[in-house]
């Protein structure tokens, strides 16, 4: 997926007891593009072992021999294979919380750039907030669930105060009053469906959730541009001084170049 560009904010532009701070906002923003492209990568990722689950799946199909099936499936069960989709589904949650707190972090650091605070579209930066948290709801308790999943589960005790309990349908799982019925990374197509805190969660790996990232992040470009037209007119000539919308990102590390 094709990003915009980024705003072209000039740091030197700003009083110098601000710019490390607005240095900081702008790398995050380049950031929240790195985040984007690692979750097309995860959805990239599970197309494409899904793609090969149907095609063992149409193999299969093909075999009527007895033992042939089951030598076929067993071989299935044993493959690493199998694992992958999961992989890309957590390293899917895993990113968009990322994302949530760098959102979060170019939020906080405004504070300590007061001049530059005060040229930003701080209701475009309320849409952007809104926009994820409807288009991804669970993304903070959907993290904790994945990556602590072991410990959710490491005594009975704990078992019990992150179960869920009642009649619910939840994924594949249909539960029709049933206590304390604990769900681990249970996968149903790009879906992880999770128990925590008594809670039912899940997480979508999908386009729809791709376009939310993308969206929040565009919201927040325009956000700051009204900073990239304050700074220019404060110094008009910028055009030796560099700007976030020429730094390029990194797409092992995120950071800047050197």
């Amino acid at each position: 997926m094709e990003l915009s560009g980024s705003p072209r904010i000039s740091v030197s532009a700003w009083p110098e007891a601000e710019q490390e701070s607005i240095a900081h906002v702008l790398h995050l923003e380049i950031q929240l593009g790195n985040h984007i492209e690692q979750f097309e990568a995860a959805l990239g990722l599970y197309d494409h072992c899904s793609a090969q689950e149907d095609a063992q799946h149409a193999r299969l199909s093909l075999v009527t021999d007895g033992r042939e099936r089951i030598a076929f499936i067993r071989g299935l069960m044993s493959s690493p294979s199998k694992y992958w989709p999961h992989i890309a589904l957590r390293d899917s949650i895993m990113t968009v919380y990322h994302f949530a707190s760098t959102l979060e972090g170019i939020r906080k650091s405004f504070k300590d750039a007061p001049m530059f605070r005060a040229a930003v579209d701080h209701e475009k930066m309320r849409q952007a907030g809104k926009a994820f948290s409807a288009g991804v709801p669970q993304a903070r308790e959907a993290r904790h669930a994945v990556s602590h999943s072991a410990e959710l589960t490491a005594t009975r005790a704990a078992t019990v105060q992150n179960a869920a309990s009642g009649t619910f349908t939840a994924g594949p799982v249909v539960s029709q009053g049933a206590q304390n019925v604990m769900l681990v990374n249970v996968r149903s197509g790009r879906t992880l469906t999770f128990t925590w805190d008594n809670q039912i969660l899940t997480a979508e790996l999908s386009q729809g959730t791709l376009t939310t990232l993308v969206t929040v992040r565009e919201l927040v470009c325009e956000a700051l541009e009204p900073a990239a037209i304050a700074g220019s007119k404060r110094w008009p000539s910028t055009g030796s001084v560099a700007t976030a919308g020429g730094v390029p990102r990194d797409p092992q590390s995120g950071s800047d170049p050197k």
